[in-house]
């Protein structure tokens, strides 16, 4: 998030705009700008204007009442809470609401502007997303334990799930997002505790977010220990003696051989026994064995061999290994929902207790739609004892493919008496050195007064180089390219730049006063220079309410393409401010305004 602040706080009057420090400025999302001016004064005049001195609101007070007036209700909000502050939320935002704002303030103490530069940024998926602690959780069951699902580096701040079985109790808490420089780190927390029927549940986090086209997942492996469910004591063929609350009293004879047995029933791991008698701990004569309980006979957790570099369009082979299979794991590969285990073959190699260790080879030709998404190997382990009769476990790695880049958008936005050409380019890594040129000439010799370079990463893979020329003029005229390169490659994009400004305003702007009726008014007007580009036109018509004649009422019509428009569904025998004026890629005209009333409405009387 770029704010540049400017403050007026001089003579008898301060002002200052502030904006929201944990919000940044993304493509699609709001950004709230607050004004706020001491000392405290009646009847304060309030304008919201942008870089180019066109009116987006206002507040005007007035023995205590206050007429707030919005030029477009679907992109602009303002409140006023009456104490010195006035906000301006900006809503759906988008690259061009990019630039400086201005809010001017007059009392009786006198005028004063301040002003604020708000940078709107693109949207930047995750680059970042795990699972705080260790993948494998030990812990006994019933036990509370904290799981914490991280996502670094998005924008806007990514959404995070967790995917948790009926086995294990989970006390939810809400997502957590906090602002790192201009990108979001988003932070998922659940207490959870975990039945003794849940060894070997997969906990799952799944990260979504505008700019993946489908969802990360990353996930924790539950190893639950649990005590026995039962302690037995084989009870031998008599003579034996019961005295009625569970203890026997076993009666042996000399030199005859006697078994007892005890017998821990469902404890993970293994319960140890021991015998004592009389205090005394037996070790003589006594054998142990114990039986595995068959849902700690799964595969180890799969792990993914990945080569340290994927390039786009390079056969790559990458593995996927587990060990201790019993029966015999399947793998399967995919990267995002795509099933490419065609593409693989498995080589095993048996281990004791009848068990194998098996790696699966993978070979594919990274594409660069690829990026970003996941690469996933899946463990099928055949359970007798389960329903369905199938256990699966996954490992994940994210896909980082280098490609060499593109340039997906070269455009230039004219303001006022500057135009500024903005080039981005897609590359991983991502591109940082541009060039820029006009007519077929390099401009990065030229240090002239008139021209400014920024560069900017802006992600992952997105960069972007933007050249502004200053009081431009019809000599700037002329065909712009921009070229960028990597170590990988190089690409480049031209467009062609016509001098263009603000259009003027409209002129002989009238009400067809024949015409009016009690529900309709036509309005008509001359148009002005368009500036270069194609013009459109915006009329607002605005009356106060009788029943409240402090609330003034406004409504709009944008993208008119004639000189004439009729104004519909008025009320009868009303006063309307009609305000009119004309736009293109610059920018906004002056305003035009003139008053008018609808007709009275006629009643009919019939005898």
């Amino acid at each position: 998030m770029e704010i540049k602040l400017q403050t007026g706080c001089y003579g008898q009057i301060n002002v200052f705009m502030v904006a929201d420090v944990n919000t940044i400025p993304v493509v699609g999302g709001n950004i709230t700008l607050i004004c706020a001016y001491s000392p405290k004064a009646p009847n304060p005049r309030i304008f919201w204007k942008d870089g180019n001195n066109s009116i987006l609101a206002s507040l005007d007070c007035e023995n205590g009442i206050c007429q707030n007036n919005v030029t477009n209700p679907t992109k602009f909000n303002t409140t006023f809470d009456g104490d010195g502050s006035v906000s301006l939320a900006i809503q759906n935002l988008a690259v061009h609401d990019s630039g400086k704002y201005k809010c001017s303030v007059t009392t009786n103490r006198g005028k004063r502007l301040s002003s604020l530069w708000v940078a709107v940024l693109e949207q930047v998926r995750p680059n970042e997303v795990s699972i705080e602690g260790d993948l494998v959780r030990n812990l006994t069951a019933n036990e509370t334990t904290d799981v914490t699902c991280i996502a670094k580096g998005a924008r806007p701040p990514a959404a995070l799930q967790w995917i948790i079985p009926e086995s294990v109790q989970v006390s939810f808490t809400r997502q957590t997002n906090v602002k790192k420089g201009n990108f979001y780190t988003s932070f998922r927390k659940e207490s959870l505790s975990p039945s003794r029927d849940a060894h070997g549940v997969r906990l799952i986090c799944k990260v979504s977010h505008p700019q993946l086209q489908e969802p990360i997942e990353t996930s924790v492996l539950l190893n639950v220990q649990a005590p026995p469910t039962s302690v037995d004591i084989s009870i031998p063929s008599r003579p034996i003696r019961d005295d009625g609350i569970g203890v026997y009293d076993i009666i042996i004879f000399k030199d005859n051989l006697t078994n007892i047995t005890c017998t821990s029933n469902g404890s993970r791991p293994a319960a140890n026994i021991s015998w004592t008698l009389n205090a005394n701990e037996i070790s003589n004569d006594v054998t142990s064995h114990f039986t595995y309980n068959p849902v700690d006979e799964t595969s180890d957790s799969p792990e993914i061999h990945l080569p340290n570099k994927l390039i786009e369009g390079n056969v790559t082979s990458v593995t996927c290994s587990t060990g201790n299979g019993y029966p015999l794991p399947l793998i399967r590969w995919y990267i995002g929902s795509r099933n490419i285990t065609n593409q693989s073959w498995p080589n095993q190699t048996h281990s004791d207790h009848g068990r194998a260790d098996i790696t699966s080879t993978l070979e594919f030709t990274p594409a660069k739609s690829d990026n970003g998404r996941n690469l996933t190997c899946e463990i099928i382990q055949m359970m007798a004892f389960t329903v369905p009769p199938r256990l699966y476990q996954k490992a994940q790695k994210t896909l980082e493919i280098l490609y060499p880049p593109v340039i997906h958008e070269l455009t230039f936005r004219q303001l006022v008496n500057d135009v500024t050409f903005t080039c981005r380019s897609d590359a991983s890594p991502p591109a940082s050195q541009f060039t820029w040129f006009r007519n077929g000439k390099s401009l990065d010799a030229s240090n002239g007064h008139q021209q400014q370079r920024t560069d900017h990463h802006e992600g992952n893979t997105t960069s972007s180089s933007k050249l502004t020329i200053q009081n431009v003029t019809t000599s700037d005229q002329g065909k712009y390219m921009c070229k960028v390169s990597t170590n990988l490659g190089r690409g480049s994009s031209a467009i062609n730049y016509t001098f263009a400004s603000t259009p003027q305003a409209p002129s002989n702007l009238i009400v067809q006063q024949k015409q009016t009726t009690s529900s309709t008014i036509i309005v008509a007007w001359q148009p002005g220079f368009y500036g270069g580009f194609q013009q459109t036109y915006t009329l607002q018509y605005c009356t106060y309410e009788k029943e409240d004649p402090g609330q003034k009422v406004c409504y709009h019509k944008a993208d008119i393409n004639s000189t004439t428009y009729t104004i519909r569904n008025l009320k009868p025998y009303t006063r309307y401010e009609i305000i009119l004026w004309s736009a293109n890629r610059a920018g906004n005209s002056s305003q035009r305004k003139i008053v008018s009333s609808t007709a009275r409405k006629i009643i009919h009387f019939f005898h």
